[in-house]
């Protein structure tokens, strides 16, 4: 006898067979199904398969005369050669069977095919619920990638705002505002033709003491409406007409003349401006 194969041996009956059937089931329920195979009368009616589903084919092939059902169980590979046989000996035909026995055949059989069919049904129920979890794992998947774009466009605005917050802070007009001012306020009182001239200071005729009479009061006043009036209005249209690059070298240049008033005469001549 081969010792790789145990061999057991039974009357038949459908209870018995039906108690392989379960345990084929439960093992594939429980994702370690095994491999059988099926032989009525030597013959072979189910081919090495690990699907329970095909188990009760091997009704289909037995008939009056049948003697023997064999089962032989497997382990979970293919290839082994390992395997446990159940041999079912029939002692006698459907024709033989007492009314009683032919009754809990009939019931056994309905039992087994309610219990397929019950499998089917959870199997079937096991994959549509499968399907719905890689549905919803998609839906995941893509929220997530929605929720990355998004954060990602946060922070691009935000990266917007920090650079346009520094360009602001670190204006060229803010940080020479104050000096601009005095600047300014010293180069119109000298030269008061320019109110009519440059764009924005038509309006500052208090800069210039005009009288030489004029009172303290009167100054202090010219001060205050050059600071309200003039800073404002010069600046906007410093910022219409040059980029902070340039505005900071024009400032730069003041600088320069408030220091040394000949480098404007020099500066002057260069242009081709008229400084008489």
């Amino acid at each position: 006898m081969n010792p790789s194969v145990k061999i057991y041996k039974h009357p038949y009956s459908e209870e018995r067979v039906h108690l392989i059937y379960k345990k084929l089931v439960d093992l594939a329920q429980n994702h370690e199904p095994i491999y059988y195979e099926i032989f009525v009368d030597g013959q072979k009616v189910v081919y090495k398969t690990n699907d329970p589903d095909e188990f009760d084919s091997f009704h289909d092939y037995i008939i009056d005369s049948t003697k023997e059902i064999t089962i032989k169980l497997y382990s979970s590979t293919f290839d082994s050669p390992r395997n446990t046989k159940h041999i079912y000996q029939r002692s006698t035909s459907l024709d033989g069977v007492h009314p009683h026995d032919m009754n809990s055949l009939i019931s056994e059989k309905i039992r087994i095919e309610r219990d397929r069919w019950e499998a089917g049904k959870t199997k079937e129920d096991l994959n549509k619920a499968i399907e719905h979890i890689k549905e919803l794992k998609k839906d995941i998947e893509n929220l997530n990638l929605e929720i990355k774009d998004k954060q990602e466009e946060i922070t691009t605005l935000q990266d917007g705002l920090l650079r346009i917050n520094d360009e602001t802070s670190g204006s060229s007009l803010t940080k020479y505002a104050p000096f601009f001012s005095v600047a300014l306020e010293g180069i119109i009182k000298r030269n008061p033709k320019l109110l009519n001239t440059i764009p924005g200071l038509e309006g500052l005729t208090g800069m210039t003491g005009s009288s030489s009479n004029d009172s303290a009061i009167e100054e202090t006043h010219s001060e205050v409406s050059f600071k309200e009036q003039s800073e404002p209005d010069f600046i906007e249209q410093l910022k219409l007409e040059f980029s902070d690059h340039e505005i900071e070298l024009i400032l730069k240049i003041i600088d320069t003349f408030s220091e040394d008033h000949q480098s404007l005469i020099t500066v002057c001549s260069l242009l081709e401006i008229d400084n008489s």
